[in-house]
């Protein structure tokens, strides 16, 4: 009878068969022919009835309660596909590197949808950055200054300013107000990055 991976129940039954086959005079704690005798009335191979007893017994022998013996497949922890990749090479990136997924993607060289899942598995995050100008006293005062030049002593009105060219608005906006930016879980901050480079 070939099994490939036998339940944990299936080999709590198993070792209900052993039990009253144990011997304290071998060392593999069973009397001699007990193997070969739970072969026969389990109908498993002679190496999974060794493996499960020898599971049971040496976890017995250092000690641990029987209700307390591990028999769950080691199988499963160690099966399925291997990463090939970890999220630690993100902080080797420069930050203006790190505002798109496509960008980490070039970068790291892992396709934007091994990213998404990632992502979702909270491998990596991703947080807002916003340009907030602090203003200096000196910055108000300069402020200031500037729109009272621009004001007629004698009217009290503000001049035609006719003769001020002002630059076109786009200028001013080179620069994102609010921009995302992508962070391994042992970042807690863009340390060393500057804001808008890039």
């Amino acid at each position: 009878m070939k099994v490939k991976n036998l339940t944990v129940e299936q080999k709590h039954s198993l070792l209900r068969l052993l039990s009253p086959k144990q011997s304290k005079k071998n060392k593999s704690g069973l009397r001699r022919g007990a193997i070969d005798e739970a072969v026969a009335e389990s109908g498993y191979s002679r190496r999974t009835v060794s493996r499960v007893w020898s599971s049971y017994h040496t976890q017995l022998s250092k000690g641990v309660e029987p209700f307390q013996i591990d028999l769950s497949s080691s199988v499963v922890k160690s099966s399925g596909r291997k990463r090939k990749f970890t999220m630690d090479g993100m902080m080797d990136l420069p930050v203006h590197q790190r505002s798109t997924l496509r960008a980490i993607s070039t970068g790291m060289k892992i396709p934007i949808s091994t990213l998404h899942r990632e992502l979702k598995k909270g491998k990596f995050k991703r947080v807002s950055v916003s340009v907030k100008p602090k203003l200096t006293p000196e910055n108000h005062v300069s402020r200031l200054r500037h729109i009272l030049s621009l004001v007629d002593n004698q009217t009290g009105r503000f001049s035609s300013m006719m003769n001020i060219i002002h630059i076109d608005e786009k200028w001013f906006y080179l620069t994102k107000e609010k921009r995302n930016f992508y962070l391994h879980p042992n970042e807690n901050q863009l340390s060393g990055a500057t804001y808008g480079k890039g």
